[in-house]
């Protein structure tokens, strides 16, 4: 590590120190904006522009991503110190993997960079089938998959769990006809939905991870979820799916051998 990676190590710690003073009187403060700017900058210099854990940082949301009538009068704030929380926890990752370096030699350092991250979360609803398909033909192509039931919960609730599990490459979204809905006007008109489990942790790892990290594939004649325009839903059918899958996780730069899963 060299003395301006140092420097920047030092002013990272400042301001994990800081944040933890972080209370929702912070909203809309110039101390807030001038605290986030200080953080960019130092994650920047310590751990480059392009980096995931400056990402994760740019990503973290401060306020609810959608506002609507009826919404409880303490949900900003909820939503704002859960940003407070997130951008904590981020800080500490950021100061621990560069402690870890800088205690490593260098040559060890390189091939843990160079290391691809190769975690798929798997979204599903009960279709047991299709879970156990597409988890079992990730571990073919050597990539690891997160399930969430499979995961220890250590008092966490649903939601922490997926905060806690979704540092991967991508995720794998499964949409099948688990449920059915219909719109108020017309009741009788049932149609085949996902669980609404499922469609929510959709839109969390659209925003979470962003589009092009997202593979959703559909079952049948699933009713497919609005307002996420612009986006491929792979149907599970044939080997289309696992070409679709094999594709996304090379975009990520994996070495994938195709070979060995079909």
């Amino acid at each position: 590590m060299d003395s301006n990676q140092k420097k920047a190590l030092a002013r990272l710690r400042e301001l994990r120190a800081t944040a933890d003073s972080i209370d929702y009187r912070w909203n809309g403060q110039e101390k807030l904006e001038e605290w986030k700017l200080a953080v960019r900058s130092a994650l920047t210099r310590l751990h480059g522009a392009k980096s995931r854990v400056l990402a994760d940082f740019e990503s973290t949301d401060w306020f609810p991503r959608v506002l609507y009538s009826g919404m409880p009068g303490n949900a900003r704030e909820e939503a704002f110190l859960r940003g407070a929380s997130n951008s904590r926890a981020i800080l500490s990752a950021a100061i621990r993997e560069a402690e870890d370096y800088d205690q490593e030699d260098p040559g060890v350092h390189s091939a843990k960079v160079a290391k691809v991250n190769k975690k798929a979360f798997v979204v599903h609803g009960h279709d047991n089938e299709m879970k156990e398909a597409v988890a079992r033909f990730l571990q073919k192509l050597g990539v690891e998959p997160v399930v969430l039931h499979e995961q220890a919960s250590s008092g966490r609730t649903v939601i922490e769990k997926i905060e806690a599990h979704s540092d991967v490459a991508i995720a794998v979204v499964l949409l099948s006809p688990d449920d059915v809905g219909a719109v108020a006007a017309n009741r009788r008109k049932l149609r085949p939905r996902a669980r609404q489990n499922v469609v929510l942790e959709l839109g969390y790892f659209i925003g979470r991870l962003g589009r092009s990290r997202v593979c959703a594939i559909v079952r049948s004649e699933v009713e497919l979820p609005s307002d996420v325009h612009g986006f491929v839903y792979v149907p599970f059918e044939g080997d289309a799916w696992k070409l679709q899958i094999v594709r996304e996780l090379k975009a990520q730069g994996m070495d994938i051998d195709a070979n060995a899963a079909f």
